[in-house]
């Protein structure tokens, strides 16, 4: 209630009695409070006997502000970078799932693709460890060594036919979901690579789900 009673203060000199019915608290708690900023010399009585913020008062109004803008930068800070995080852990999926493609279902070469995807998840990989430094170098690469030794065929004895339509399941709601995230960032590094990302998927992944390719690209 200190900060409160001098932001009242700052505006203008007031009775006690104005400030009591001002802040809205018992008697006993503005008389408290008011004796302990007269004590910090933060207030004081002006020939009229009403209460005013001193100079001292004022500063210590500027520091109160500074460290709250600071904390709510910080708070913002954490708010954004989990954005970024989500939005890169999407991203992420989404390319390990173009190397499948591109690996298992898509049988003829496609070498340009295969390169721009490689790079790519290299460079989102790193971007998400920054953003996500819960996350394991190692084992993102170890789980990425795995990704085309083992056939959903394979996992699910659903024959090369299931696999194509498994793979084609729910990739333009997911490439929509990661296009609305990136809609959430700020312009910078972290939103270029995803919605280059976003392009290519949009033309790998639209030669097994056509209504990819009726999309339109991600605004850049």
């Amino acid at each position: 209630m200190k900060v409160a009673m001098m932001e009242l203060l700052e505006k203008e000199p007031k009775r006690y009695s104005d400030l009591v019915r001002e802040l809205g608290r018992p008697d006993k708690t503005v008389y408290v409070t008011l004796a302990a900023l007269s004590d910090s010399k933060y207030v004081s009585k002006d020939g009229e006997g009403r209460y005013i913020i001193t100079d001292t008062g004022r500063r210590e109004l500027e520091r109160v502000r500074f460290v709250r803008l600071a904390d709510e930068e910080d708070d913002l800070g954490i708010i954004l970078n989990t954005k970024m995080a989500i939005a890169l852990g999407r991203c992420y999926d989404l390319l390990l799932d173009l190397r499948y493609i591109l690996s298992r279902t898509l049988t003829k070469s496609y070498p340009e693709e295969r390169s721009e995807v490689k790079e790519k998840l290299v460079v989102i990989r790193n971007l998400l460890l920054k953003y996500n430094p819960s996350l394991k170098r190692e084992e993102l690469e170890s789980n990425e060594a795995k990704g085309t030794e083992i056939g959903l065929k394979d996992l699910l004895s659903g024959g090369i036919l299931w696999e194509k339509r498994f793979i084609k399941w729910g990739l333009r709601d997911r490439y929509l979901h990661l296009v609305n995230l990136a809609k959430e960032l700020p312009e910078g590094t972290v939103k270029a690579e995803i919605l280059g990302s976003l392009d290519l998927f949009r033309e790998v992944a639209g030669k097994v789900d056509g209504s990819l390719k009726e999309l339109k690209a991600p605004p850049s």
